[in-house]
């Protein structure tokens, strides 16, 4: 029996279906319609499956624009029509899986435990420059270099993690608040504008059970064999989305819920298909084993930006 067959056998089977995802996939699935890196949620992944339609078929669509009216007037209408059926074969969906894919939560219980806020004012940067060097350097550059490090170092000296105060975020702070240089903070904010880091240390969690975080899921599934045509794949993908919406078969959406995107689009591929060097992925000298799942691993980083989940069985 080919792999095509055996996945849909098991997708019918309601014992077995579950074992077709296994938590990598679902968690790949769950990234694809939701913003899961804004959700407190982890693994491991389970499936629901409410329902299970096998073998749908979705047809090409044509559309045709033109005009009508009577030769006698000149008047015209524009018209534009659909066609479905029209030229090549439809596009075989395996399944649709309506249900959810359950996370685990776990609720937020630490606290604010301290704060600690330092201000710095960039105001007495000159004067250190003074002190240190004598007079204030005569070129401009060389002014603004001296300023600049001076300031870093001092906001930096109030920060946990200093190496977290960089240059760029530097830059981005006076370009925020309207200064061009470190130069100008000091000439023409000064006293109007102060650097004021603050820390803020949270208490260790409370050591709570996760709960179930119910991820409601529609998603159309392409089961295809070694040797398929990526290409090929995402066209079919693109087309099977727009027209499954059409049909309605989009999830209610969850305004609670950060939704990517409502009509998913899962393929069902086997793990030998990543054995493949052409898939990226994978470093020079990776034992089998770790080069198949780092080709899996970069190939779901980019489907997901194509509203595509990958399962590998």
């Amino acid at each position: 029996m080919n792999f095509v067959d055996t996945i849909l056998i098991r997708l019918a089977d309601p014992a077995a279906r579950g074992g077709v995802f296994d938590s990598d996939s679902l968690a790949q699935i769950a990234s694809t319609a939701y913003d899961t890196s804004a959700m407190p949620i982890q693994g491991p992944y389970s499936a629901v499956f409410d329902d299970i339609q096998l073998g749908l078929a979705v047809p090409r669509v044509a559309t045709l624009e033109g005009y009508w009216g009577r030769s006698t007037t000149g008047e015209r209408t524009d018209s534009q029509f659909v066609f479905s059926g029209l030229g090549e074969s439809s596009i075989r969906v395996d399944a649709f899986w309506r249900g959810s894919i359950i996370a685990r939560s776990t609720p937020p219980t630490g606290h604010v435990s301290a704060t600690r806020g330092t201000i710095v004012d960039a105001g007495q940067i000159d004067a250190e420059i003074v002190a240190a060097l004598g007079a204030l350097p005569a070129d401009p550059t060389a002014l603004e270099n001296e300023r600049r490090t001076r300031l870093l170092t001092h906001l930096r000296a109030a920060f946990a993690q200093p190496d977290l105060m960089t240059g760029a975020l530097l830059d981005q702070w006076l370009h925020d608040n309207g200064a061009s240089s470190v130069g100008d903070l000091i000439t023409n904010l000064r006293g109007v504008l102060h650097a004021y880091p603050l820390q803020i240390t949270f208490s260790p969690p409370n050591d709570v059970p996760s709960l179930p975080e119910p991820l409601p899921i529609g998603t159309a599934l392409l089961i295809r064999d070694v040797g398929f045509s990526v290409g090929d794949l995402l066209t079919e993908s693109r087309i099977v989305r727009q027209q499954l919406g059409q049909m309605g078969l989009t999830r209610a959406v969850d305004p609670s819920l950060p939704i990517l995107e409502p009509l998913p689009i899962t393929w069902i591929v086997p793990a030998a298909a990543f054995d493949d060097s052409g898939w990226p992925g994978a470093a020079a000298g990776m034992a089998a084993d770790a080069a198949r799942t780092a080709r899996r691993t970069a190939a779901a980083g980019w489907l997901v930006l194509q509203g595509i989940g990958l399962a590998v069985v």
